[in-house]
């Protein structure tokens, strides 16, 4: 018997050339059992979208935050759904309450991964092969010594030009933002922030010569906080919980909270209000010694 789909959101980018959706799960299985989940999601969905392409994700939401996920990172996909959930029509509510803190050190270390796995197939293979199996710096290593404005032959791989350009481009602009504390989760966002991206990001064009710009920015930023770095392997953490949204939810869900939790809540609620006021009369002053 199949899974009957349950709430899910659409998220990403306003004008993709194909819905990307997040479909909200109680348990995330191994890798088949989860592309067979995708698989099912896709058909179902496509029944209630069919004008484009769909490309489905599972998630799973404790407490108001994404704490596991099929693709991607945990972080970046609860503050990516959480960013973008306006850009697109939704049949449900906003299920993330809150964003969280990003694994810049993880983002930098999938980033390298994708940049030399879309290469994989090039006359760099080997070098490419080696560097996917290391660390961190020999996949800097062989980004650093690969030069992106003279490759035009992706070998054997099954992918479009303009994909792979549109991919390279979203990840090192997402990245090289993020590095700098910026959190762009939109093509539109990344072109604005990156001009010289735009056509590669729409899919309309190509300038070779911005890559390999960004690939060397990319490369040089990560060299230079290697020794700020955690690790130097791909490994991702669960977030962390935060006690208030757990109190939160306990409280939606009409379970007695204990006398400590009932302190914590209404300390809360009662800070939260101090901050309104306060600003509030802050905003009103200023106003009145305007006119």
């Amino acid at each position: 018997m199949k899974e009957k789909l349950g709430e899910y959101q659409i998220f990403g980018s306003k004008d993709s050339i194909d819905y990307d959706v997040m479909v909200f799960v109680d348990h995330i299985g191994n890798k088949q059992e989860s592309h067979e989940r995708v698989a099912n999601f896709d058909k179902i969905l496509s029944e209630l979208y069919p004008d484009k392409p769909l490309n489905c994700n599972l998630a799973i939401v404790k407490y108001g935050i994404v704490t596991e996920v099929f693709k991607g990172t945990a972080d970046e996909v609860n503050n990516m759904l959480c960013l973008t959930y306006d850009l697109h029509e939704q049949k449900h509510k906003l299920k993330i309450t809150r964003l969280i803190g990003r694994d810049i050190d993880l983002k930098k270390l999938r980033t390298a991964r994708v940049l030399l796995s879309f290469l994989s197939r090039t006359k760099h293979r080997p070098e490419i092969k080696k560097a996917l199996k290391s660390d961190f710096i020999e996949k800097l290593k062989v980004l650093s010594d690969l030069d992106l404005s003279k490759i035009r032959d992706l070998g054997s791989r099954n992918v479009k030009w303009e994909d792979y350009l549109k991919v390279m481009s979203f990840q090192l602009g997402q990245t090289l933002a993020l590095m700098d504390g910026i959190e762009l989760y939109s093509k539109k966002e990344i072109g604005d922030k990156y001009p010289e991206l735009k056509s590669m990001l729409s899919r309309e064009g190509e300038n070779l010569g911005a890559l390999e710009v960004m690939k060397l920015m990319f490369v040089a930023h990560c060299s230079e906080e290697l020794s700020d770095m955690e690790t130097l392997i791909e490994e991702e953490k669960t977030p962390k919980l935060d006690e208030l949204d757990i109190i939160k939810e306990k409280r939606n869900n009409n379970i007695v909270l204990t006398d400590e939790e009932n302190y914590i809540l209404h300390k809360h609620l009662y800070n939260v209000d101090i901050e309104y006021r306060y600003n509030y009369d802050t905003m009103i002053n200023k106003y009145i010694k305007k006119q």
